[in-house]
C-alpha cells in the first residue's frame, strides 16, 4: 500500500510540475509577443492575437473580432480602394512603421514620419492612457489660423472622429485625437520622441503639405478616411503624382 501511495504521490507531483512549466511557458510566450511587437519585428503576414474577452456581448464581439492584423490589412485595402473609386484622398497611419501615407486615386503619393502617444504600442482604450487609437476613422475638421474652429496649440490640426461608434460599443473613451504639427519630422522610434497624449504629430512643414493637397474641389479635410493600424500598411513605393 505504501508503494502504491508513493506512486500516486509521484504522479501528482509530476502533474503539478508539468502544469507549472506550462504556466511559465504561457507567461513567457505572452511576454515574447509583447516584446516582439515593441521591437517591431513581427512580420505583417503573421497575425497577432486578437485581444477580446468573454465580457463582450455577441454584438460587441462582432466589432471586437474586426480588430486584428488580418482585418487591419483589409482596412488598408478598403481605404486604398475607396480612394481609387472616388478619385479622392485617404490617409493610412502605420504605428509600427511610424509613417503617415497619403493616397490619391489609389496611389501612394506621399509618406511622412510621425510621432505618437507616450504609449505608442497599444491601441487606445480610455481617456488619459496616452495611447494612439487603431481603427477606421474620418476627419471631422481642419483647424489652422483661418479656420472657423479657431487656432490650435499645435500649429495646424486635423481632428479625427475617435471615439467612433465601434469604439463606443467597446467601451473606449477619450477625445480630441488629432493629426497635428510641431513634431520633429523624425520617427518616434528613430530620432524623434513619442510625446503626445495619443495624437499623431508631424513636423510643421509636413502638416503644411497635408493642408496643401488639392485636386479641383477635393482636399484632405472633412470626410477624408483615416485608417490607423499597427504594422499592416501597404509598403508600396511612393509615386510622384499628387
Amino acid at each position: 500500500m505504501r508503494r502504491i501511495g508513493n506512486i500516486i504521490l509521484a504522479a501528482s507531483l509530476a502533474g503539478s510540475l508539468v502544469a507549472l512549466v506550462g504556466c511559465k511557458d504561457d507567461a513567457l510566450h505572452a511576454w515574447e509577443r509583447q516584446e516582439r511587437r515593441a521591437e517591431q519585428i513581427i512580420p505583417t503576414q503573421q497575425p497577432l492575437p486578437v485581444t477580446t474577452t468573454n465580457r463582450y456581448t455577441p454584438l460587441e464581439r462582432v466589432v471586437a473580432d474586426e480588430y486584428g492584423p488580418a482585418n487591419e490589412r483589409k482596412w488598408v485595402a478598403d481605404a486604398i480602394g475607396w480612394s481609387r473609386k472616388n478619385r479622392d484622398y485617404a490617409l493610412v497611419i502605420d504605428k509600427a512603421a511610424y509613417t503617415l501615407q497619403v493616397y490619391k486615386d489609389g496611389e501612394n503619393i506621399a509618406e511622412y514620419a510621425i510621432e505618437l502617444g507616450k504609449d505608442p504600442i497599444d491601441p487606445k482604450e480610455r481617456e488619459d492612457d496616452f495611447r494612439t487609437p487603431e481603427g477606421r476613422y474620418t476627419i471631422e475638421w481642419r483647424r489652422d489660423g483661418d479656420s472657423p474652429k479657431g487656432k490650435t496649440a499645435f500649429y495646424k490640426s486635423l481632428l479625427i472622429d475617435y471615439p467612433n461608434a465601434d469604439d463606443r460599443l467597446l467601451g473606449r473613451t477619450g477625445s480630441a485625437i488629432e493629426i497635428h504639427g510641431t513634431g520633429s519630422g523624425l520617427p518616434g522610434n528613430a530620432g524623434g520622441e513619442n510625446w503626445t497624449d495619443g495624437c499623431i504629430a508631424l513636423s510643421n512643414e509636413d502638416i503644411d503639405n497635408l493642408f496643401s493637397y488639392k485636386d479641383r474641389w477635393k482636399s484632405i479635410g472633412h470626410g477624408t478616411p483615416v485608417v490607423i493600424v499597427y504594422g499592416a500598411a501597404d509598403r508600396t513605393q511612393v509615386t510622384d503624382a499628387r
